[in-house]
């Protein structure tokens, strides 16, 4: 279960651990992925809240490092852990970075897709591959509207899909580089134009 899908027994296991200790670590998230991490972390977090059937209780991933991700559920009655942090259930996220080139100016894609409804979580069709790879080609860096619209906790796993279906496609390395809400933004390099400062653009 190291990359998903997570089973009943397992969801389980760790909501009666949180119920007891409120901040449990689990280790061996992505093994040999260390990419997907936090986004499996996130999931993860999700899944769990969804099995606890107490009402209000709300699990969230609040620190990951490597392939170790910690887990908080706070008690309801606020009797238990009160961590020192800005933890608001649902709602927190990281301030995104502006992509920047090389000599650190901040860069703006040059184009824009948007994804039909019918592929807003996938499967991607051939027709929108094809249209999204002739924008990369041409202008490198293109932003993806209406990815996982709607669901937002996996936004950043249906994009790597994307970044996947589209390396696929254009026999290139194509990098899934910024999120922010439900755009992505996508970056193919034609060693001719744009070099990206990659470091600390992707969601961190």
């Amino acid at each position: 279960e190291t990359s998903g899908p997570f089973s009943v027994e397992t969801l389980e296991k760790y909501v009666d651990l949180l119920r007891e200790n409120e901040i449990i670590e689990i280790r061996g998230i992505s093994k040999g992925e260390k990419r997907y991490t936090r986004t499996l972390s996130d999931e993860l977090a999700y899944d769990l809240t969804r099995t606890s059937a107490e009402k209000g209780i709300v699990i969230e991933r609040i620190a990951t490092k490597g392939h170790r991700s910690i887990y908080y559920c706070p008690k309801t009655d606020g009797t238990g852990i009160v961590l020192r942090t800005t933890f608001r259930p649902y709602q927190w996220e990281p301030r995104q970075k502006p992509l920047r080139d090389i000599s650190g100016r901040i860069i703006k894609p040059r184009a824009m897709f948007q994804l039909p409804l019918a592929e807003k979580k996938g499967p991607f069709s051939s027709p929108s591959i094809e249209k999204l790879s002739g924008l990369l080609e041409k202008y490198e860096l293109v932003e993806v509207h209406g990815v996982s619209e709607g669901d937002k906790r996996r936004v950043n796993r249906i994009s790597e899909q994307l970044e996947f279906d589209l390396g696929q496609s254009m026999g290139r390395d194509v990098q899934h580089v910024h999120t922010k809400r439900f755009v992505s933004t996508f970056y193919c390099p034609n060693g001719k134009g744009i070099v990206l400062r990659i470091e600390g653009s992707r969601n961190n």
